[in-house]
């Protein structure tokens, strides 16, 4: 499947029956037996247990005992074969899926963009002290190169008084962060961000973006409504920010923010366009080790995210290379 427009139904209906299901189905048959055994060996611990509160007639003993060995028999299970089997779900189906959509893709489940990218892109100011990631996809689509991964990025921060300690976390970015090949070199940094201040203070917040004491270059306002109420410019040069930022270029993605749902920024610096879209949570992520695996709903959606990924190259038109690497 090389179209990354729109999953057609029956190639689905054929890709998960012949490829997808006989290995969920092999998953799913490992989940209940290590599931089985840690049921087991809790129950054998609860024994255990009761026949120490029997000998010791502490009859609180035994409920505490059983409830403590089934909890720690399934996090156990959790943690062990639970952890081998999400690893094997995202190796074979993330993996095939992948390929499926885009035989390019390079897919690593423990891979992710590296910090000192998503610093150099300038969207987020805030300084992070933890920075996790993965499900990182390498494509090339056309003649662009795309990298994307989820990331997790968060500034932690302790405060200790007297023997208690405070922990205050600061949500800095959790989503898809994407590096594209823009086939351009630009000389300067032209951040397009979400327009919170303006929607939410009308002219106050028009001038506190004005203000601006922690972006690159200043404000730059366009000629187009729609962008201008979902989108916040800043430009280290304003000339440059109004050639990347054209009228065809703006409604893309104007569309992108549509489709993707939610808050979605983005960075031209050098020839990299970096575009960071918020999501609640890893679109990737395996499901639930203490349920069937056998659920096509969620290998679809992964299918759907993929493709939705991959698109992003044909949302903004970036096959058309009507610019060159100067």
């Amino acid at each position: 499947m090389t179209e990354h427009k729109q999953i057609n139904e029956s190639e689905w209906a054929a890709f998960y029956t012949n490829e997808l299901l006989p290995v969920l189905q092999e998953l799913d048959a490992k989940r209940k037996k290590g599931l089985n055994y840690a049921i087991i060996a809790g129950l054998i611990a609860a024994a255990v247990s009761i026949g120490f509160a029997i000998a010791y007639e502490e009859a609180i003993i035994i409920l505490v005992g059983m409830i403590v060995a089934l909890v720690a028999a399934l996090v156990g299970y959790a943690i062990g074969s639970g952890g081998s089997l999400a690893k094997q779900y995202k190796d074979s189906i993330n993996h095939t899926i992948a390929k499926w959509i885009e035989p390019s893709i390079i897919y690593g489940q423990n891979s992710l963009i590296h910090a000192s990218d998503f610093d150099a892109a300038r969207i987020f100011t805030s300084r992070h002290n933890r920075y996790k990631g993965s499900d990182c996809f390498k494509a090339q689509i056309g003649q662009t190169s795309i990298t994307w991964s989820f990331l997790h990025v968060q500034h932690v921060t302790k405060v200790k008084s007297g023997k208690n300690t405070t922990t205050h976390t600061e949500e800095i970015f959790k989503g898809l962060f994407f590096l594209i090949d823009f086939n351009k070199h630009f000389n300067h940094t032209t951040l397009v961000l979400p327009d919170f201040a303006q929607a939410a203070f009308g002219w106050l917040g028009q001038k506190m973006q004005e203000w601006n004491f922690t972006r690159p270059g200043k404000l730059v306002k366009l000629e187009n409504a729609e962008f201008e109420k979902l989108f916040v410019v800043y430009g280290e040069d304003q000339l440059e920010a109004r050639y990347i930022l054209t009228p065809v270029m703006m409604e893309q993605m104007v569309n992108l923010r549509r489709k993707a749902g939610s808050q979605i920024h983005f960075s031209f610096r050098k020839n990299i366009l970096a575009v960071a879209i918020e999501k609640n949570s890893n679109p990737y992520a395996t499901p639930s080790v203490f349920s069937s695996l056998i659920k096509e709903k969620h290998a679809k959606n992964i299918a759907v995210e993929i493709a939705a990924n991959c698109n992003i190259v044909n949302n903004l038109d970036l096959n058309t290379r009507i610019w060159t690497k100067e």
